[in-house]
């Protein structure tokens, strides 16, 4: 067989394959049509469970907001960090999930950097400090990611508060993620990261030419990438349920949480920081959650881990119709990040970490 037959085999390959992502393309649209397109410039780690691309570039795309989401050289969306860390600086470090990271506004509108701009305004008597708010949110991940990230990477950054916002999900996702469990006599063991072959196959789609561009648009492959990581997903809740092997998984799932919170309050204060959790509001009438978040408030208390609770700050400006919470998404809009800056700022001027004049301005 000659080159050119060999090309030209080729070439009519590549066009029939081309011609039926056609087809399958306007199928999809007419039958099945997508309402929401994103690139989640997320990754495999076998340490931490999941990272951010470094100097990636992804978006969101849906009924309620459009949103860019541009992450640094350092895996994280904000700004470049130096390490390590000035002097004269001093540093709150946001962990958590998509609420942290701010899925539903741009960047400048999450509650890290309205409450960086809010301490760089304050009265505090100490006008030589610069403060710096890092939000090191990653979407899809737990409590349990969130240790591991800051064990291995986290605690380089300085900081002198680690703010841990802990949404309803978190519980399940920390179970799910493989990266710790419990032993019989409540020891935390943590586990590299487990894979799976669907995880493979959605690792492989990166590298196709246009896959974070015109591809991520695609109604036929954004359908066909939701249901990879619907069964990658189901896989590993299977896993996590015969791993803990409990009657009560919600139970288990809130003593893993309890022990998670413990462990990374003791690596903060190992790396001279301390740890406060903000509690994201559970929805309106998923009873069993909110019942899990009342002993997880109940537990921080009996720990001594400062507590930032908004889910009467939420529910007061959600009765005087103010929409805190997209309706569809469940994500912060922009006034859901003002009335938690609101609130982390009301906390950090009663506490000692911001010393502030005797007048008590900016109270």
């Amino acid at each position: 067989m000659t080159w050119r037959r060999i090309l030209i085999l080729l070439l009519k390959f590549v066009g029939a394959c081309g011609l039926l992502l056609v087809l399958l393309e306007l199928g999809t649209r007419l039958l099945a049509p997508v309402d929401r397109f994103e690139y989640i410039p997320n990754t495999y780690d076998r340490v931490v469970g999941i990272r951010q691309l470094p100097n990636a570039r992804g978006f969101i795309a849906c009924p309620e907001y459009e949103i860019t989401l541009l992450i640094n050289e350092q895996g994280l969306r904000d700004r470049r960090l130096e390490l390590p860390k000035p002097t004269g600086t001093r540093r709150i470090l946001c962990l958590g999930d998509s609420f942290t990271n701010g899925f539903g506004v741009a960047p400048e509108q999450t509650f890290a950097k309205l409450l960086e701009r809010t301490l760089a305004n304050s009265d505090s008597e100490d006008t030589s400090t610069r403060w710096e708010v890092i939000n090191a949110g990653v979407a899809a991940t737990g409590t349990a990611h969130q240790l591991a990230w800051y064990t291995a990477d986290g605690y380089r950054y300085g900081a002198e508060l680690v703010l841990l916002t802990l949404s309803p999900n978190d519980f399940l996702d920390s179970a799910i993620s493989g990266l710790w469990s419990l032993s019989s006599d409540s020891t935390l063991i943590q586990h590299p990261a487990p894979r799976s072959r669907t995880l493979g196959a959605l690792r492989l789609t990166r590298y196709l030419p246009g896959y974070a561009t015109w591809f991520a648009r695609s109604h036929f492959l954004n359908a066909v990438k939701q249901r990879f990581a619907q069964r990658h997903h189901a896989h590993l809740e299977q896993d996590s349920r015969t791993a803990i092997d409990a009657a009560d998984e919600r139970h288990q799932q809130t003593a893993l949480t309890g022990a998670l919170l413990r462990r990374l309050a003791q690596e903060c204060q190992e790396h001279g920081a301390r740890l406060a959790v903000q509690i994201v509001p559970p929805l309106t009438g998923s009873g069993e959650v909110e019942q899990q978040t009342q002993q997880l408030v109940a537990f921080l208390a009996a720990e001594g881990i400062d507590c930032i609770d908004l889910r009467d700050p939420f529910a007061q400006q959600q009765d005087q119709g103010l929409l805190t919470s997209y309706r569809i998404d469940g994500h912060w809009t922009t006034d859901g990040h003002r009335i938690a800056t609101e609130q982390i700022r009301a906390w950090l001027y009663r506490s000692p970490l911001l010393p502030v004049d005797r007048s008590g301005r900016g109270r």
